[in-house]
C-alpha cells in the first residue's frame, strides 16, 4: 500500500534531561523507546508504571499504541501531550509531526476520515513555513488529499449479531500452494474473497471485479507497493457481508490487475481492517471452516505475540530457541526465510539446502529469484513445536516489511488444527 515513514524521530531531548541518573527509569524505558523494542517496551512500561515523567510516559503509550493496535488510547496519550505547551517545547517539531502522524493513524483505523483530515489540514496550515522532515511532511500532505476526500463519503459502519458467526472455509490449490478464500456477499451479490491477513489495509480488488460488484471509485492516484509499483483508486461499496456480519460503505483499493499465482486467477483480497474490526478470528482448517465468536478468547500481557507495523502483523516466536519475527501474510500461498534469516545463517544453508527458483506474484506484477530450499526447519509457538517442510530462502532482499526473519503463508495455517488470531489483545494460539 502507500508508503509510510518508519523513522522514529529519536526523543533527544528527553534523554538529555535525564543524563544525571543512570538507569533510571526514564532512562530505561527511553532506551527501549529509540531502539524500537516493543516487546520489551510494553513489558517495562507496566513494570515501571507510575515511576516515569510523563511526557515519556505518554509517548511511550502512543508507540505501545501504534504497535499493539490500541487506537483510542494512542489517541488519548497523544492528546496528552500535544495539549502541554510545555511538552509541546520539549519535543521539538520533528516529534510534534510525528504524533500527528501517528493521531492520523489512529483516527483512519477507527475510519474517522474527516476528524483526521481537519488534523492534517490545520496542522500543515500552521507549519507551512516551519521545517520538518521532508519525507514525513510529504506522507501528512498525501494522507490529508486522500482523507479530505474519504471524510465526504459514509463512514464504514459493522453490525453483528449477539452470537458467533461462522462462515465456510475454502481452501483452494494457487500455485505450488493453497489459497485461503472465505464467500461473502458484496452489494447483495455473492463473491469470493482472498482471507489475506497480510493485506495491511482496505480490500483490494480488480478493476474488473469492481465494475461487477458496484464499488464506486472515488480516489484517484493512491501509491501502491507489491511485488512492483504502481498507482490505485479508492472505492466504496454499500456493503460487503461475510456471513451474518455486515460492513456497511467498506473501503476498497482498485487496480488495474492482480497477477496470477500460475493458473489461478485473483480478483479480491479481503482487507486486514475489516478483520481488525471483527476482533478475532478462528480457524479450523481441516473441517474447513472459520468463526468469528462473540465472547473473545482471554489472554495476559506477556502472552501477546503478535504486533504491527504499518499495520502489517508480525509474529513474534521462537526458531532454535532464538526469538524472530514473522511477517503474517495468509495472502502468501507458501511461507518463506528472508534476507535476514539468510545472512544470520548462510554456512549452515549452504551446506544443507538446494538451490531452487522462485517466483513471487501479486499486485505489480510477478517476480522472479534465485535462493535455496531447505529440508525443514522447526519453530515453536505458543509452546507448540511444529516443522514447516521444503521451505524456501531468499538470499536478497525480497519484499521485506520490517526486521522479520520470513513470512508465514497459507500454509502454516494449515499445520494446526485451530488457529486464533486476536487483533484486540495482539495474539495468536495454535492448537
Amino acid at each position: 500500500m502507500k508508503r509510510i515513514i518508519q523513522q522514529l524521530f529519536v526523543l533527544s531531548l528527553i534523554l538529555l534531561s535525564q543524563t544525571g541518573y543512570s538507569q533510571s527509569p526514564d532512562e530505561v524505558v527511553g532506551k527501549l523507546m529509540n531502539e524500537q523494542k516493543m516487546f520489551e517496551l510494553r513489558l517495562k512500561h507496566q513494570e515501571l508504571s507510575g515511576q516515569l515523567n510523563p511526557m515519556i510516559d505518554y509517548f511511550a503509550q502512543a508507540m505501545l499504541a501504534q504497535s499493539f493496535n490500541d487506537p483510542v488510547n494512542g489517541i488519548i496519550a497523544i492528546d496528552s501531550l500535544l495539549n502541554n505547551k510545555t511538552y509541546q517545547q520539549q519535543l521539538g517539531l520533528d516529534n510534534i509531526a510525528y504524533l500527528i502522524y501517528l493521531k492520523t493513524g489512529f483516527l483512519e483505523t477507527l475510519f474517522r476520515y474527516k476528524e483526521s483530515s481537519e488534523l492534517l489540514e490545520s496542522f500543515l496550515a500552521d507549519t507551512k513555513d516551519l521545517p520538518i522532515n521532508i519525507d514525513l511532511r510529504t506522507s501528512l500532505q498525501e494522507s490529508l488529499r486522500i482523507n479530505k476526500i474519504l471524510g465526504t463519503l459514509p463512514s464504514t459502519i459493522i453490525s453483528r449479531p449477539r452470537k458467533d458467526t461462522e462462515i465456510d472455509l475454502l481452501i483452494e490449490k494457487a500455485g505450488k500452494g493453497t489459497a485461503l478464500n472465505i464467500p461473502c456477499e458484496i452489494n447483495g451479490i455473492n463473491a469470493i474473497m482472498c482471507f489475506d491477513t497480510g493485506n495491511p489495509k482496505y480490500s483490494l480488488v480488480t478493476k474488473q471485479f469492481a465494475n461487477k460488484y458496484n464499488i464506486i471509485a472515488k480516489v484517484d492516484s493512491i501509491p501502491m507497493q507489491g511485488v512492483g509499483a504502481g498507482f490505485a483508486k479508492t472505492g466504496i461499496a454499500d456493503s460487503l457481508k461475510i456471513g451474518d456480519i455486515v460492513f456497511y460503505n467498506p473501503l476498497f483499493y482498485i487496480v488495474d490487475k492482480i497477477s496470477p499465482v500460475d493458473s489461478i486467477s485473483i480478483e479480491a483480497v479481503l482487507g486486514s481492517e475489516l478483520l481488525n474490526a471483527i476482533g478475532e478470528i478462528q480457524i479450523f482448517p481441516s473441517e474447513k471452516r472459520m468463526v468469528f465468536p462473540v465472547k473473545q478468547t482471554k489472554s495476559t500481557l506477556s502472552e501477546c505475540n503478535l504486533i504491527m507495523n504499518n499495520r502489517h502483523l508480525f509474529i513474534r516466536l521462537n526458531q532454535d530457541s532464538d526469538n524472530i519475527l514473522m511477517h503474517f501474510d495468509t495472502g502468501s500461498s507458501l511461507s518463506n526465510m528472508r534476507n535476514n534469516y539468510f545472512i544470520l545463517n548462510k554456512d549452515y544453508i549452504e551446506k544443507v539446502a538446494v538451490k531452487d527458483s522462485m517466483r513471487l506474484a501479486g499486485y505489480g506484477g510477478i517476480a522472479h529469484h534465485q535462493g535455496y530450499k531447505m529440508p525443514k526447519l522447526d519453530f515453536t509457538i505458543d509452546n507448540v513445536r511444529f516443522e514447516m517442510d521444503s521451505i524456501s530462502v531468499y538470499p536478497e532482499d525480497v519484499l521485506t516489511q520490517w526486521n522479520e526473519s520470513g513470512v508465514f503463508g497459507a500454509d502454516f495455517i494449515q499445520k494446526f488444527d485451530q488457529v486464533i488470531i486476536n487483533y484486540n489483545n495482539m495474539f495468536i494460539k495454535v492448537k
